[in-house]
């Protein structure tokens, strides 16, 4: 029984694909089926071109229908080597000429096709036809090349002369001979992107060599076109060819027969349920040996283990699903998941905590994206010195000002640039954006709640138009953390405190307010008539806080044993208040804190401060008394959080008190203060 090849990246290096290994969107089912009228698979890389149009072909074998099929000793026709590097004259001739490359593909497939037939029939090709072709085709049609990419490679490598002198031939000859062939035909078609790759390096235009990054687009433009033509012609013959999401889109963009071509290519993409599935297909796969819990049938449970099913958000303190986690850090690509995938698997079952998992998808992510860095680089009207970007990015949620300041400073502080064609202003941000890197806030059709949005990959041209999509906040791609923080010291603080990034997460709108925690020392003058603590325990406090000091928006200690945190984020506000209590409490100090928490103004002593600082008086040793604003703000990013009963806090009960809400004015001097309160455990054991 074949069975499932664990995390292979590569398509070429499966001997058998079997629906266990073949994930079928209906897009893709489409595409498999015998009457199917979609021809080119289009997709940026990593998205399975390759591995489509090998089971679409093992499909087709397994029928044995009689059909024929080109190239007849491998799976699929790929061209061999890099493609040519023209001269100067000839980079004249072929660029910016589609109908060129068109009649270049047009020529070399129905040669190749007349050949095939011609073999397999017993006809060969009468000599009458052989000797009306052109000198430069008779050879072709002749000769010991078989495969269409072989033959495109003679026909492309012919002096511009031979070359048009036999154009004719095509119209006369060629063309009319393909439209008699009545034999059913099956060719397929890959890696021209990758033949012609020698034309998107660092030399494409320069004046030492004759390569342009143009001749990448055409090649597989004028492929494209050249089997809608064909496939026009002759009903018997179907040509499938893998062709790069970006060729299309230029190709799109210069032809008027949009809905034609978007009718005959299948667009390759998943939803996030269809990548969870071909994950899960791999975890399930994965032997009882190396996985965590063999006998759960929760697949994550099982290769992961139960406790590691949430990762706790290190910055914004919200909890997600070890899924969601995965596929944020991917750029939603099924070569993504099999790249982390494979590092996962390395880290054996006995050491998968939940840091191990971190690291091995970080380190992952981090592949995935100076990977992908390098194969879009390439595209840009100029290329990026992403180095040297990325030292300059403090944060991964920027303003749209703070964008220009970097951008200014990564070109040298010229602002004066124009985008035209003569002078393509690089807006760095911009190229992030059309390469699927930067996302906005955008207005969810159906909630009509702010989310995060990144373009798909592929989905934009790399044209240096300096254009943005209106935003106020944009979110730097989580693939891009591990890469960054390696070359800005200053990111990881910066990373926003209460949005994690990923495209379609809801986002949380900065406000004016913030939460805040105010905190003492129960029993603080015992500690202070102890000689030998009281003379380390101000120094002790501060630097437990100094730990948490960049982390929250602000920390203070305050008369030796107070404590103030304020922070956007009262999740992280409860986490830090819980780390610095357990550290207290340890020997020599065992000191024990009580706290009061709230959510709203806290610029000049705004009225959150005055509410925690009464709550803290009403708190009792070793829990939080806090507003129910405050825990409302809580629940919204961590509702794992439990309360325990008010009677925790006794001092409550002597305030007056209105249902569920109490009045914790200091005095009857003060003005009344209404809260309803709820009471959180700073320690484990104030749950019982």
């Amino acid at each position: 029984m074949y069975r499932l090849k664990l995390w292979e990246v590569e398509a070429d290096e499966l001997t058998n694909i079997s629906d266990e290994f073949l994930y079928a969107t209906p897009s893709i089912t489409s595409f498999l089926r015998n009457d199917s009228s979609l021809f080119l698979v289009v997709a940026t890389k990593g998205f399975g071109k390759t591995l489509l149009l090998r089971a679409k072909r093992q499909q087709l074998e397994a029928q044995d229908t009689g059909i024929l099929i080109i190239p007849d000793n491998t799976m699929l026709d790929k061209p061999l080597g890099s493609g040519p590097i023209f001269s100067h004259q000839d980079l004249l001739r072929v660029n910016n000429d589609q109908v060129f490359w068109e009649n270049t593909w047009l020529i070399a497939i129905t040669i190749a096709i007349a050949k095939l037939v011609a073999a397999a029939t017993g006809n060969p090709v009468s000599q009458t036809f052989v000797n009306r072709l052109n000198p430069a085709l008779s050879p072709l049609l002749t000769g010991g090349l078989r495969t269409i990419t072989e033959i495109f490679g003679q026909v492309l490598a012919l002096p511009a002369k031979q070359y048009y002198d036999a154009l004719p031939d095509l119209q006369s000859l060629l063309g009319p001979a393909f439209r008699d062939i009545h034999t059913p035909v099956v060719a397929f078609i890959d890696n021209v992107d990758e033949h012609f790759n020698a034309h998107l390096g660092e030399a494409a235009g320069a004046s030492a060599g004759a390569t342009d990054k143009g001749i990448w687009y055409l090649a597989q433009m004028g492929l494209a076109s050249a089997i809608r033509q064909l496939h026009v012609q002759n009903h018997h013959v179907k040509i499938f060819a893998s062709i790069r999401s970006e060729a299309f889109g230029r190709l799109l963009q210069r032809n008027q027969l949009i809905q034609q071509l978007e009718g005959s290519a299948l667009r390759i993409k998943y939803e996030p349920e269809d990548l969870r599935e071909i994950f899960v297909r791999h975890l399930v796969a994965e032997k009882d040996a190396n996985t965590v819990e063999p006998r759960s049938r929760d697949p994550f449970a099982r290769f992961f283990g139960s406790q590691n099913l949430l990762i706790v958000h290190p910055r914004v303190g919200e909890p997600e699903k070890i899924w969601d986690y995965i596929l944020r850090h991917t750029l939603g690509r099924p070569r993504d998941l099999m790249t982390i995938g494979r590092k996962l698997s390395a880290v054996g079952r006995a050491k998968r905590t939940d840091q191990a998992i971190r690291r091995a998808v970080n380190d992952a992510s981090k592949d995935i994206a100076t990977a992908y860095l390098q194969e879009v680089n390439v595209h840009f009207d100029q290329s990026i010195d992403f180095d040297r970007l990325f030292a300059l990015i403090p944060k991964n949620v920027l303003r749209s000002h703070e964008m220009r300041g970097i951008a200014q400073t990564y070109t040298g502080g010229n602002d004066n640039y124009v985008p035209n064609a003569r002078n393509p202003y690089i807006h760095v941000f911009c190229s992030l954006f059309k390469a699927g890197l930067l996302g906005y806030i955008a207005k969810d059709m159906g909630s009509g709640l702010a989310v995060q949005e990144f373009s798909a990959l592929g989905e934009n041209l790399f044209i240096a138009d300096g254009l943005l999509p209106a935003s106020d906040y944009y979110i730097v791609h989580p693939a891009l953390d591990a890469h960054i923080r390696t070359r800005s010291s200053l990111y990881a603080r910066g990373m926003d405190t209460l949005n994690i990034a990923g495209n379609g997460r809801d986002w949380r709108n900065p406000s004016h307010q913030s939460a805040v925690i105010k905190a003492d020392v129960v029993g603080y003058s015992k500690i202070m008539l102890d000689a030998s603590r009281a003379a380390t325990f101000s120094t002790e406090i501060n630097k437990i806080l100094d730990e948490w000091r960049g982390r929250l928006a602000h920390v203070k200690s305050e008369g030796g044993d107070g404590i103030v945190l304020i922070d956007r984020n009262a999740a992280n506000l409860l986490v830090a208040i819980r780390a610095i209590a357990a550290r207290l409490a340890a020997d020599p100090y065992n000191a024990v804190l009580r706290a009061g928490a709230d959510f709203g103004a806290t610029e000049r002593s705004g009225l959150a401060l005055r509410t925690a600082a009464r709550l803290e008086a009403i708190g009792s040793p070793g829990v939080l008394c806090a507003t129910a604003e405050f825990a409302n703000e809580v629940e919204k990013i961590d509702d794992r959080q439990a309360r325990i009963d008010i009677s925790a806090a006794p001092k409550l009960s002597k305030c007056p008190r209105r249902g569920d809400t109490f009045n914790i004015r200091k005095n009857r001097k003060d003005p009344d203060l209404w809260k309803q309160v709820v009471v959180f455990p700073v320690f484990e054991w104030a749950k019982e």
